[in-house]
């Protein structure tokens, strides 16, 4: 079968899908649901319109599509609503803002991490969908604005969340719902939109510029052409398309513009699943599966009015649609797509340093100082603190296994908090419903996550790139409906005991506290030694350069699948830790963007190490428990981020390692010790030249006639005549 047709093929069964569940399901859609599918499919096909032009320029998943548009349309709702701006005036306005705002983007991060990893930029999108997801301060603050919102009018307009349209005497009936100039406005919109969009890319220059350097950046760098400029029309192009989709939401939605959380993942999904059917790089098989996806949603929903249903129904279809999909790449996912798995590593101390005294008693001395107050904290602190500390243990476990699976695999996960919750429910379960031993629960759970987590990444073996960011946060969106469904939550216990070991109980704040740290002292110990076995290195020679481990005759399946399952036995590990903890199982600390908190706690630590991991939990714990407010703290974390991504990539492991380097090098230079791994940056045969000779030069002859390995030593009174 030819594998370039396979995404048509793939959106030809979604469609094909689509019919039979029409009339399959038990309770076929009426008419009026099925056109307000497709007027919020318009929206999630412009989306998704986006999504693949920012992915084809720059390789990255833009999680931040939605959030782009936000301003500008809740800036026109409050220029037509408020103001009384005539709406063919505002629906311009929406563009400019739209694409204003993606020029922005473009300005602060893009440009600023044009050349970073596409991990680094993929985690920046987040952030930045985290930042202006909700538009309601940027545009209330607006001067004439916020005047006109004192008013008692004014505030009412504004709550009343629909939009004063023009042509209100237009009116069609689709049994049983009634449509007007909303529904007309947003299909003749998106399809002059998409019409716009496609005449710009075939037939004006940039557009062709565009459409090569999407085929192959590294050519179109040699041809002279600005790859950074097209990158901010790219940007301005979805910011454009994204004010558009989430203007016609708020059109035809009945909660209006009135609340929006622009990052909600019901939101995305259809876009999302329409993009990842299309392997990133039709714009009409995009745009036609976002379309089928909202559809076979709205439709499942009806007959299923639970939402698990519903999840579990995309979940299946982008699940399928990958795995039917070949493993073929194309040129723009050989160049700088390979740049997506790298992350840098934290190095070890030279081994030319690590035998000097001053070095080893500065490490024992640190260490010492780390245990001891791990060790002392329960004992000086209060039971609500010791609580928290477990929970940073806890979450230390999810960000060691995001360092197995994306730091040295380099397979992105958006959805590591859902195996989390599959354990806690099933491993509630056992201990609080059917009275298995916790000590025997663990290993069971553990193996459920190990193989949950192979089957998520069977994705992964088929097709490169994002996809794995996307469907792992399928996934995770799932899992929070499914889990907590009707059935599910008769499944879950309503209490749990913490276990007991022999006549230790870890009922108290202090025993249990003690139990989560030797299990990440466990974890830490088994991750570390991997990394410095032969298993460990075949894994970022993996991530590295995957042709050459399969020319040495290295199962490549087989190393990244051996990945998946041990970060989803940590993970459930976890899962089993915390609903103990907290001795019960709520529904409301597993949502699905817990999974995008961890990644974002594990890249603030340093996703590629194991202390990393520690540090970035320990972060996000001390951040909680020193900051109430719920806005600073996400600035303490989201702009934290941003912080470290501009300044230190390697996150807080990074600048633990620049000043332990630092400070080796002084070492270094004083004791004329040559560690060419801490001068990577210089000259090392200027550097050896600089030494200063610590002997005097021979008469007559002078520091030639001295061996190398004497000149630069004198012997010391201070240590019995020794050099």
């Amino acid at each position: 079968m030819n594998v370039k047709r396979m995404p048509a093929i793939t959106v030809g069964a979604l469609v094909v899908a689509s019919v039979v569940a029409r009339l399959a399901l038990p309770h076929p859609a009426p008419a009026a649901t099925l056109f307000r599918a497709l007027l919020a499919g318009c929206a999630n096909a412009l989306l998704a319109a986006g999504l693949v032009l920012v992915h084809r320029s720059a390789r990255v998943v833009n999680f931040a599509q939605a959030a782009l548009g936000a301003i500008a349309a809740y800036l026109t709702f409050v220029l037509v609503q408020l103001l009384g701006v005539p709406f063919v005036a505002a629906v311009p306005i929406t563009i400019v803002v739209g694409a204003a705002t993606g020029l922005v983007v473009d300005a602060l991060f893009v440009q600023r991490f044009f050349h970073s990893p596409r991990l680094v930029l993929t985690v920046v999108t987040i952030v930045v969908a985290q930042l202006i997801g909700v538009p309601r301060g940027y545009v209330n603050g607006i001067p004439g604005i916020s005047a006109a919102l004192r008013t008692v009018k004014g505030r009412a307009a504004v709550d009343a969340g629909t939009m004063r349209l023009p042509l209100a005497g237009l009116h069609f009936r689709l049994f049983p719902d009634t449509f007007g100039f909303a529904a007309v406005f947003t299909i003749v919109a998106t399809a002059a939109a998409l019409g716009a969009l496609a005449l710009f890319l075939r037939a004006s220059r940039v557009g062709t510029a565009v459409r090569g350097t999407a085929a192959n950046a590294e050519r179109a760098v040699s041809l002279g052409i600005n790859v950074r400029l097209l990158s901010s029309a790219v940007w301005a192009i979805a910011g454009a398309l994204s004010g558009l989709a989430m203007l016609f939401r708020g059109m035809n939605s009945t909660a209006g513009f009135g609340d929006v959380a622009l990052f909600a993942p019901e939101l995305l999904i259809p876009a999302l699943a329409g993009a990842v059917l299309a392997r990133m790089r039709s714009l009409p098989v995009a745009v036609a599966g976002a379309v089928g996806v909202t559809i076979l949603q709205r439709m499942i929903a009806w007959s299923y009015p639970n939402s698990a249903v519903v999840d579990v129904a995309v979940l299946l279809v982008v699940f399928g649609g990958l795995l039917a999909q070949g493993n073929r790449s194309g040129r723009s996912e050989d160049g700088r797509s390979q740049s997506w798995d790298a992350t840098k590593e934290i190095r070890p101390v030279p081994k030319e340093l690590a035998r000097v005294p001053g070095v080893r008693r500065a490490r024992w001395g640190l260490t010492a100082v780390a245990v001891v107050a791990v060790l002392v904290f329960p004992f000086a602190s209060s039971d609500a603190q010791a609580n928290l500390g477990s929970v940073i243990f806890i979450r230390a476990l999810v960000a060691l296994s995001l360092v197995v699976l994306t730091g040295w695999a380099g397979q992105v996960s958006l959805g590591q908090f859902a195996f989390v919750a599959v354990a806690a429910l099933v491993g509630g379960h056992l201990t609080a419903v059917t009275g298995v031993s916790f000590w025997l629960a663990l290993p069971l759970v553990t193996a459920l996550g190990a193989g949950l987590a192979v089957v998520v990444g069977l994705p992964a073996l088929r097709v490169r790139g994002a996809y794995l960011a996307v469907t792992s946060f399928l996934f995770a969106v799932a899992v929070q409906s499914v889990v907590f469904s009707g059935f599910f939550k008769r499944f879950g216990p309503e209490r749990v005991y913490r276990p007991q070991f022999l006549f230790v109980s870890f009922a108290s704040e202090r025993n249990y506290y003690f139990l989560c740290l030797a299990f990440v002292v466990a974890a830490a110990w088994m991750v570390s030694r991997l990394r410095a076995s032969r298993p460990g290195r075949v894994l970022i020679a993996l991530r590295e350069n995957e042709p050459g481990v399969q020319s040495f005759g290295i199962p490549a399946a087989r190393t990244r699948l051996s990945a998946f399952a041990l970060s989803g036995a940590l993970a459930s590990v976890a899962g089993m830790l915390f609903v103990h903890h907290q001795r019960a199982l709520d529904q409301t600390s597993f949502p699905a963007t817990a999974s995008i908190e961890m990644f974002v706690m594990a890249m603030i630590g340093g996703i590629s190490s194991v202390p990393g991991a520690l540090l970035g939990a320990a972060y996000l714990g001390i951040a909680n428990l020193v900051i109430p407010n719920a806005l600073l703290r996400n600035v303490a974390t989201s702009g934290g981020l941003l912080a470290l991504l501009v300044f230190a990539p390697g996150g807080l492991a990074g600048i633990a390692a620049s000043v332990r380097d630092s400070g080796l090098r002084i070492v270094a230079t004083r004791r004329g010790i040559a560690a060419p791994s801490l001068f990577a940056d210089g000259d090392y045969e200027a550097m050896v030249a600089r030494r200063a000779p610590l002997v005097d030069p021979l008469p007559y002859r002078g520091l030639e006639a001295i061996p190398p390995e004497r000149r630069y030593t004198r012997a010391s009174v201070f240590h019995g005549g020794a050099a």
